[in-house]
């Protein structure tokens, strides 16, 4: 707990001190402007995007299609707005950073393949959340699915 708060003292030093300099560069009243933007921008992206792709994935859920690429990105949308809407430019510039399809892709594959072996190659297609090399007919082509009954027979007490 100790490091985390240290991490968060930094973390707004460093926002505070660039959001000095830039304002001392560019004026006071261009750094409130920008701020305030950057905050509305994150609002919407929040209030807009996260509905959508909270919808995308019940959806994704409901036909039985994994969906981990639809929640990742959902998620990286939420917190990108989330630190669009804090004041600085640090915040600002990961925020934005976590909009782009790529550093999603990325990103993907290192959290997802850290946690769940074999879901690293659901980075390659993140609209899907599919395996973007393999569709269900060459699996099951391939011997990776296996189809059948089974009974459960539980031992009376």
């Amino acid at each position: 707990m100790k490091k985390f708060s240290v991490i968060v003292w930094l973390g707004v030093l460093a926002e505070l001190f660039v959001l000095v300099a830039v304002g001392s560069v560019i004026g006071p009243l261009a750094t409130i402007v920008l701020v305030v933007l950057t905050s509305m921008l994150g609002a919407s992206l929040l209030k807009g995007n996260g509905l959508k792709n909270i919808r995308q994935a019940q959806q994704q859920m409901s036909e039985q299609i994994p969906a981990p690429g639809t929640m990742f990105q959902g998620l990286s949308h939420g917190v990108a707005g989330f630190l669009l809407l804090l004041p600085g430019f640090i915040s600002d510039l990961i925020g934005l950073l976590l909009l782009l399809p790529l550093v999603q892709r990325v990103l993907i594959r290192l959290v997802l393949g850290r946690l769940v072996p074999g879901a690293a190659m659901w980075g390659s297609d993140l609209n899907r959340g599919r395996a973007a090399n393999a569709t269900d007919e060459q699996a099951v082509q391939q011997g990776d699915v296996f189809e059948g009954e089974f009974e459960r027979q539980d031992k009376e007490r």
